[in-house]
């Protein structure tokens, strides 16, 4: 994988105590403590997915909200298109304020504003207001996820971050099948604006009590990092980033294939059953992950995973049948969640504490313009085309060598 990772991974294994970043006591609102004052790891853990899993409630209550208040089935899309795009546009900066604010004021100034344009949002009946309070609410957006993974090498010993990341990740997968079936309840109960109301609330709730789990520290600023320096300048930093680019092009191609497929095959009811299998797969290989831990070292893991998630990919070439292609996508799923679990690691070692938050943050704004560019790609594609592993690993070879660039 090259001396980027390599170099990353020897900090992984070396250098996590001082990553940790404790550094001084006092000095402002996350100032001061240690290891024996930190909240316990699943505390903080399962409220910062539970944070990460009602914005993403809030987001799919919003993608049927377009049609239900404006008449306009475009509306829906478009709004959609509009808060990804707002998200891409400021996550970084978020990612990088965690830091120099202190992650209990980014997150409740985010959660605030956000929270006033959900609000109006589901009261909003203008196309054209709908439009500009969904990019709003993308813009201000908390960065929940980003604060969460750079604050789990500050809650958990060097020898259980592995394990914390894969429980991350498979957490994430449990809020992606639980949060469709929360969603849909609601609307069935009041309607789209009722289930934005409810998520965008209980988001509320989630933020003031993940800010409750935010360790009282402050890291110091890491040796070398000139202030202002975005860690995109860290060669595995941009590495991970630009796999993380190919892959959720991956998805968002899959997002648009996997019901045409279904269609084209005159069974429309088989899509999201395809999309259960894809989820089951990336749960089980996270609970194996999280319970077996990480057994080589990190500079070797990672590539190991991303070579497993290519292999895994190619039967999805090859599926004719929707049973084929359950199969296919379940096979898939079983690497998703170790590789992202090993990628999130990564990162986090890489980036150093000051610069975690702004990293994950630069890895959800190519995320958001990756899935775009792939569910653009695959909507001219032929509707029985299987989803192809091309699509989900895109030139794997050239993006995971930083030399060339």
């Amino acid at each position: 994988m090259g001396r980027a990772l390599g170099a990353a991974g020897a900090v992984a294994e070396t250098a996590h105590p001082r990553q940790r970043g404790l550094a001084r006591r006092g000095g402002g609102e996350d100032g001061g403590g240690d290891l024996g004052e930190l909240p316990p790891l699943r505390r903080a853990e399962a409220v910062g997915q539970l944070v990460e899993g009602l914005l993403s409630c809030a987001n799919d209550a919003a993608g049927g909200l377009g049609e239900h208040n404006t008449g306009d089935y475009a509306a829906a899309g478009t709004a959609a298109a509009a808060g990804a795009l707002g998200m891409a546009v400021t996550a970084p900066l978020w990612g990088r304020l965690l830091g120099a604010w202190g992650h209990r004021a980014v997150l409740g100034v985010t959660t605030m504003a956000c929270t006033a344009a959900q609000l109006a949002l589901a009261f909003t009946t203008d196309a054209r207001w709908f439009l500009a309070l969904a990019f709003v609410a993308g813009l201000t957006s908390p960065p929940a996820v980003s604060s969460g993974r750079a604050l789990l090498p500050a809650m958990v010993p060097a020898g259980g971050l592995s394990r914390a990341y894969a429980a991350n990740a498979l957490a994430q997968e449990l809020i992606y099948v639980a949060g469709p079936v929360w969603v849909a309840w609601w609307v069935a109960m009041g309607g789209p604006p009722a289930a934005l109301v409810a998520c965008a609330v209980l988001g509320v709730v989630a933020v003031v009590a993940m800010m409750a789990a935010v360790p009282r520290v402050r890291t110091r600023p890491s040796p070398g990092r000139r202030a202002g320096e975005t860690p995109l300048r860290r060669p595995a930093v941009r590495t991970v980033s630009l796999v993380h680019l190919s892959y959720m092009g991956g998805i968002g191609a899959m997002w648009v294939l996997l019901p045409a497929f279904a269609s084209a095959a005159d069974a429309p009811a088989a899509a999201p059953w395809l999309v259960t299998a894809w989820s089951l797969g990336s749960l089980v290989g996270g609970a194996v992950v999280t319970v077996r831990g990480r057994r080589a070292g990190l500079a070797a893991v990672y590539p190991r995973r991303l070579a497993l998630l290519a292999a895994s990919s190619l039967p999805l070439a090859l599926a004719g049948t929707t049973t084929q292609l359950a199969l296919a996508v379940l096979v898939f799923g079983l690497g998703l969640s170790p590789w992202l679990a090993a990628a999130d690691e990564l990162t986090a070692c890489a980036a150093a504490p000051s610069g975690a938050g702004e990293a994950y943050g630069w890895q959800v704004a190519v995320g958001q313009l990756g899935s775009a560019t792939g569910s653009a790609a695959a909507g001219p594609a032929p509707a029985r085309s299987a989803p192809l592993a091309g699509l989900v690993v895109a030139d794997v070879s050239d993006m995971t060598d930083p030399g060339r660039r």
